[in-house]
């Protein structure tokens, strides 16, 4: 993949959402703004790129659950977090890592300090530098307010790039974020109210018949209904799924999002 060039914004905003499946958002973990990035991105690789994806896994014959563990988490202190798997046992890396706003912040901090934990080189500092390069300098709504000011460089979103500051940001479905500037070091996290389940295996049950719904936020909202109504039991029921409720949505994060960047900036600024 490192000869190819990353489509600009209007091809990314010129993909047909109208045209996604549920399963072409991967049963509903993303929204449409998401899956046009990531459709826009695999236009451009070719056939055989996207078989090297899986290349790394093949051949060293661990999941990637146990290399994560052993190359990154392992070597930065980070120790109780779940990785979903679905019921076949495969991780799901396009996703899905659950632990405290802390073990977030390690991640954040590693990032920040060019892949160095403690005189330890765990990514190497070209990757970050990559990684950190302003894309694109906004992206389609992620249907929250104020998503599409953001930017986007490879897997991070960019919250602020002019010469006041540069703060990159992770982003979870719902609202958990970690925020990060390299030049000052700072770190932000937040998590939200969160349902989390015993164990690492996913299994949607009869939720999974919601994709006819064909829309993330039709199937979340109808779902809520019917655990409502008590049809749905996700206490030890067929549904097995970490799960956020109305009360732990971030909307009020959201309207102020745009504030609470300013004001991260701010802090940078009576630090410096």
């Amino acid at each position: 993949m490192a000869n190819m060039t990353l489509p600009t914004e209007a091809e990314v905003r010129a993909i047909d959402t109208s045209a996604f499946t549920w399963d072409d958002l991967l049963d509903g973990l993303l929204s449409q703004g998401q899956g046009q990035v990531i459709k826009a991105v695999c236009d451009r690789m070719e056939a055989g790129e996207t078989i090297c994806i899986t290349e790394p896994f093949q051949a060293t014959g661990k999941t990637a659950k146990q290399l994560i563990e052993e190359r990154l988490f392992s070597k930065i202190g980070l120790k109780n977090y779940t990785a979903w798997e679905d019921k076949a046992g495969n991780t799901l890396t396009y996703c899905c890592l659950d632990m405290s706003a802390r073990d977030y912040s390690r991640f954040g901090i590693l990032f920040s300090r060019d892949g160095d934990w403690d005189g330890e080189q765990v990514i190497s500092k070209d990757y970050v530098d990559e990684s950190l390069k302003l894309y694109w300098g906004s992206t389609p709504s992620m249907g929250w307010m104020h998503s599409d000011t953001r930017g986007y460089s490879l897997q991070w979103w960019i919250s602020k790039y002019d010469d006041e500051a540069k703060i990159y940001n992770t982003s979870g479905k719902f609202g958990q974020f970690v925020f990060i500037d390299k030049e000052r070091d700072i770190i932000f996290t937040r998590i939200t109210k969160y349902r989390p389940v015993e164990g690492d295996i996913q299994d949607w049950g009869p939720l999974g018949y919601l994709r006819f719904l064909g829309s993330v936020d039709r199937a979340i909202n109808f779902s809520r209904f019917l655990i409502w109504l008590g049809l749905i039991d996700i206490d030890g029921g067929s549904v097995v799924i970490p799960y956020t409720e109305a009360d732990g949505e971030s909307k009020e994060f959201y309207e102020n999002y745009v504030k609470i960047v300013e004001r991260i900036a701010d802090l940078e600024e009576d630090d410096g």
